[in-house]
């Protein structure tokens, strides 16, 4: 009997960590010219005296990029620990548009996560694999990237659904993270599960 209680403890255990895993979203730091202060700094001027411009491309879900944009710009608003940067889908509502962010749903691994600031059409996505849904976000100027973070999680079935949100907040996480969470020179090689860092 007591044998057959810790066999099922440790299955509900496993069970358990699985359920918690699989709505987890994992982020991931990409290219970055700065350190975390330098684009905490340039996120402040650009948005000291209005929302920065987001938009997001490349989007599956219902509504298309419109909708994903104006979505992403809300979910993203409030999202950076100790900022106070607001975001909009308008780039006539930024007053600094040339510092500018932009999403990439499934972007091909094949490409650079800096092609989503070049000024160019980014390659068509590629059906969400085994690693899910893909969010590949970019702080850009001019055509240019100043950092890159990568959030993948389950697909959401919507720009609504808390998937989609729960992506969104961890890629902004990553692309101005708190000074004190990492290196400030580390560049491309963490990868966060919630909290946790490896």
């Amino acid at each position: 009997m007591q044998k057959n209680f810790g066999m099922r403890a440790a299955a509900l255990s496993a069970l358990m960590t699985a359920g918690l895993l699989a709505g987890c979203v994992t982020t991931q730091t990409g290219y970055s010219q700065l350190d975390n202060e330098g684009k905490r700094e340039y996120l402040a001027y650009a948005a000291a005296e209005s929302p920065v411009y987001l938009k997001v491309v490349n989007s599956p879900l219902p509504g298309g990029d419109p909708a994903a944009s104006v979505a992403a710009a809300s979910h993203a608003t409030g999202s950076i620990f100790g900022s106070t940067a607001a975001f909009t889908a308008d780039p006539a509502e930024a007053k600094h548009a040339d510092y500018y962010v932009v999403m990439a749903v499934n972007l091909p691994v094949s490409v650079p996560t800096t092609a989503v600031c070049e000024d160019k059409p980014l390659p068509p996505p590629v059906p969400a694999g085994a690693d899910g849904f893909r969010l590949t976000a970019g702080f850009c100027t001019g055509g240019q990237a100043l950092s890159t973070s990568t959030a993948r999680g389950p697909a959401p079935a919507g720009v609504d659904d808390e998937a989609f949100r729960a992506l969104v907040r961890g890629a902004m996480q990553e692309l101005f993270p708190i000074e004190r969470e990492r290196d400030p020179d580390e560049q491309g090689n963490g990868l966060r599960i919630g909290m946790f860092k490896f």
